[in-house]
């Protein structure tokens, strides 16, 4: 174990003597220049790598910056988070590696990063904070993307039409698609727990959605105004449905529930707007008459006698899934 030890440490060594110097070479000297002015704890006018790992924090020594790499980043190892706003405004970073050490991204993190087109997301990170790539209209979005959160596709390539989030995905956030327009086909693998408040708001082209196993809820007005939205697949793991979550999905006429035990409703889940009542605010809302409910046939009396569900006990059918 010893021997092996020291030879992980010769071959580290080699390394960076191969490189000519324990210090980092920083592409950007703006970068350079604000890493120097935090960390450089021997006054050298160097950073070493030992320095660089040493951090364990960073706030917004960055932010609002002319910036326009942060590669070496990935060199800040003991860094456990990006705080809120910590690069918003960074209107010229174009790339950075975050170090793997990172597990949480916090609020605005990236906002207004207008011409930022490479960034990582480690494996560990299991936080988010909303708006994170808001205004980042140069990040790439293709269909299959791997990592998705609070308006990641806003105001990006707009020809996105079908949105498959892959099975390695690890979070999902409010206001992912919220006003994403063209967007047609969404599927939410089954590592996906939680789609989050908001989430496919006033996708007006969205057509059909399908959840894999593992899904427990679904969030306040996640598809509020899907006017286009004609089928929707729950998984057998949904246990809650958001107030408002389907409210006014014009167009849904099916709705495949794959749970047993009917998941628990919030206020007005598949409603509409009674526009013939003038009364502003009057409740209820009118219900969904041209939309039919498949549950497992085992379950039918039991959805049509819970709460919310009950509402639909006449367009209520037994489904063999």
């Amino acid at each position: 174990m010893k021997k092996t030890l020291f030879t992980l440490l010769v071959i580290a060594g080699a390394l960076h003597t191969s490189c000519g110097s324990n210090n980092i070479k920083f592409a950007d000297k703006q970068v350079e220049q604000i890493c120097l002015q935090h960390w450089d704890t021997d006054g050298n006018g160097k950073l070493s790598f030992e320095e660089a790992a040493a951090v364990v924090q960073i706030v917004h020594e960055f932010h609002s910056t002319p910036i326009t790499s942060f590669d070496e980043f990935q060199y800040f190892t003991s860094v456990t988070k990006v705080p809120k706003e910590a690069f918003a405004d960074c209107e010229q970073l174009v790339s950075i590696t975050l170090p793997e050490s990172i597990t949480s991204l916090g609020e605005s993190a990236f906002e207004k990063c207008i011409n930022l087109t490479t960034i990582n997301i480690p494996k560990g990170v299991t936080s988010v904070g909303v708006n994170l790539f808001l205004g980042c209209k140069s990040l790439p979005v293709v269909d299959g993307i791997s990592y998705a959160d609070s308006y990641a596709v806003d105001l990006v390539d707009g020809t996105l039409t079908n949105f498959t989030l892959r099975e390695g995905t690890r979070f999902v956030s409010r206001d992912v698609f919220d006003g994403w327009a063209d967007l047609g086909y969404v599927a939410i693998p089954s590592i996906v727990t939680k789609l989050g408040n908001y989430y496919f708001r006033y996708n007006e082209k969205l057509r059909e959605f399908t959840s894999e196993e593992g899904l427990t809820s679904i969030g306040n007005q996640a598809f509020w105004e899907c006017t286009n939205l004609t089928t929707v697949t729950l998984p057998s793991t949904l246990k809650t449905i958001g107030q408002f979550a389907f409210f006014e999905c014009v167009s849904l006429r099916e709705v495949y529930c794959k749970a047993t035990t009917p998941p628990t409703l919030g206020v007005s889940v598949f409603a509409l707007h009674d526009y013939n009542n003038t009364q502003r605010g009057a409740q209820p809302p009118m219900l969904m008459d041209n939309c039919t409910f498949y549950v497992p046939s085992s379950s039918v009396d039991a959805y049509k006698a819970a709460p919310g569900w009950s509402d639909y006990a006449s367009k209520i059918v037994g489904y063999d899934f």
